[in-house]
């Protein structure tokens, strides 16, 4: 292949391909994940061992991010409320701070304010 010559991949029939288009939508589409000014803010809202949840935010546009970083169903408190769209489901998601939230292993939430 010469230095310059475009070499095409063919990306049809990828296992994750949904995923990933999402993902990368909500990247170009909220302002929470831009790199801009004001910079969005990154906040931890849980304290937990096995589940990372964390919200970024800026201008009033919110992202809540919520993973069960474990092969075993797992329990989270979360220190503030958190209600939105769930970005792969399209569900609408209202949890209470202090409200005890159940994830199965590996599962993910991603919640768009």
């Amino acid at each position: 292949m010469e230095f310059f010559e475009k070499d095409l991949i063919p990306f049809s029939k990828l296992r994750n391909e949904k995923f990933y288009r999402i993902l990368n939508e909500l990247r170009h589409e909220h302002p929470a994940l831009w790199h801009s000014y004001p910079a969005p803010t990154l906040c931890f809202i849980n304290e937990d061992e096995y589940v990372l949840a964390y919200v970024r935010s800026t201008s009033g546009s919110y992202i809540y991010v919520i993973l069960n970083l474990s092969n075993k169903p797992r329990p989270c408190r979360l220190l503030r409320d958190v209600s939105g769209k769930e970005i792969f489901t399209g569900k609408r998601i209202n949890i209470k701070a202090g409200s005890e939230l159940t994830l199965e292993p590996w599962e993910y939430l991603v919640i768009v304010h």
